[in-house]
């Protein structure tokens, strides 16, 4: 068929002249950094957002104890925390205002640990990096001792470094 927005005999997309917009595809991915290989997808669903669709390919991700399971802010939740818990992995997940009891607890321990620089707990990283006309020193303090959260470590299951990151 070759009709207005109807495909040709090879399959090929014809253009109509006035085309209906088409809906957006929403993936979330697991990928494998050192392998640049994609593990799996999810799509979201139109109505629903990341944090329904991230529970669903995790059960699809064979894990094994010692795999990282990164994360940014959408998938800080506690069920997603126990899920990767459950697979006997590890997680190393974005904390922002979607949590904001935890961000202010870290925020609240970071400030205690300053004092203590570098301790078997505490560990500080340092660095400047200068490009397209910035100059951007970060540094990122990490404390392994998760008594200084307060009890709220108590509800994120295997949490055992938290840290942050200072630009």
């Amino acid at each position: 068929m070759n009709e207005r927005g109807k495909y040709d005999s090879e399959g090929f997309r014809i253009q109509e002249k006035n085309p209906k917009p088409m809906e957006k595809l929403h993936l979330v991915s697991a990928f494998l950094v050192d392998q640049c290989l994609s593990l799996g997808q999810e799509k979201v669903d139109s109505k629903e957002n990341e944090i329904i669709a991230i529970p669903r390919l995790l059960d699809c991700l064979e894990l094994h104890e010692g795999d990282i399971i990164t994360i940014d802010a959408i998938g800080t939740q506690k069920d997603i925390v126990s899920q990767i818990i459950e697979k006997q992995a590890d997680y190393l997940l974005e904390v922002k205002g979607n949590q904001p009891t935890l961000m202010e607890s870290i925020e609240v321990a970071m400030e205690a640990v300053r004092e203590y620089h570098e301790c078997e707990y505490v560990k500080e990283f340092s660095e400047r990096e200068e490009g397209h006309g910035l100059i951007v020193n970060r540094t990122c303090r990490t404390c392994s001792d998760v008594y200084f959260l307060g009890r709220i470590f108590k509800q994120w299951e295997g949490i055992r470094t938290f840290g942050y990151i200072d630009n």
